[in-house]
């Protein structure tokens, strides 16, 4: 199956797209400094001058919008690549292994995902103090079980392969079978998970920053606007609507991706 008939596919492919070249290019066609206070139009309602108003003090909401997103998609995505970089590497040696080496490791990631990924997160930040760094170090963490279990199983069905036993017969050691052989085959399995663990880093970056343990005021991204708006939500509406509406659409464009790219790659689901 072709990705370009997978129609929800391409609608969150040109979303993700979308969203990505504005908060990359929106600051630079955006002339208003995010934090820049004009207390006398605080709680602007949305104009030609503030599409999206103006919060508290004053400040424009979508310049804030457009800078947060930038924050929102670099934390999202480091974690992302951290926790695959991990979790690819821990499934591979517990699937080829398998033995003891399979059966306490794997017992050692049921307990951290018998823990709920934010509460994780918020376990790890404690240790390591609050920031925006240590967040992703603590999000990026607690997405490492999620990759290794999803590798390992792939790579426990392809280690008794005929292919991967003639390369052994032909005098490939480990390390050759497990990166010319069996790395190649499970990069579906990690493509398609990254993706759908992508929306989640970033939602998961943005609720450490909405209960104020990542990013801090003055600092715009779209959880720590969202926390700022909340007490205003009655009276000045449009403050918690930017934001909201880019992290919502942010998740359902890379969720529709990430599923498009399953019914792809998944041989399960092609037909």
């Amino acid at each position: 199956m072709k990705f370009t008939r997978v129609r929800m596919a391409v609608l969150g492919g040109i979303g993700l797209l979308t969203i990505l070249v504005v908060t990359v290019l929106g600051p630079l066609l955006v002339v208003t400094n995010p934090n820049a206070v004009n207390v006398s139009e605080a709680f602007a309602p949305p104009s030609l001058r503030h599409p999206l108003g103006t919060d508290d003090f004053g400040r424009d909401t979508l310049s804030r919008v457009l800078y947060g997103g930038r924050i929102s998609f670099i934390a999202g995505l480091t974690a992302v690549t951290l926790a695959t970089s991990v979790g690819t590497a821990i499934g591979l040696l517990f699937g080829f292994y398998g033995g003891a080496v399979d059966s306490v490791g794997m017992r050692f990631l049921d307990v951290m995902m018998a823990f709920p990924n934010l509460l994780l997160a918020l376990a790890v930040v404690a240790v390591l103090g609050p920031g925006l760094r240590n967040t992703i170090l603590a999000v990026g963490t607690t997405f490492v079980p999620v990759i290794a279990r999803m590798v390992r199983a792939t790579a426990l069905r392809l280690a008794p392969e005929e292919y991967v036993i003639a390369a052994r017969a032909n005098g490939s050691g480990d390390a050759r079978l497990v990166w010319r052989h069996l790395l190649p085959n499970v990069m579906p399995t990690i493509i398609v998970t990254s993706t759908l663990l992508f929306g989640w880093a970033v939602l998961s970056v943005s609720a450490l920053s909405f209960i104020g343990v990542a990013v801090r005021p003055p600092t715009p991204e779209w959880g720590e606007m969202l926390s700022s708006a909340r007490p205003h939500m009655e009276t000045a509406w449009w403050v918690a609507l930017g934001p909201g509406a880019a992290l919502m659409l942010l998740i359902l464009s890379i969720n529709a991706l990430g599923d498009g790219l399953r019914q792809v790659l998944d041989p399960k689901l092609r037909y």
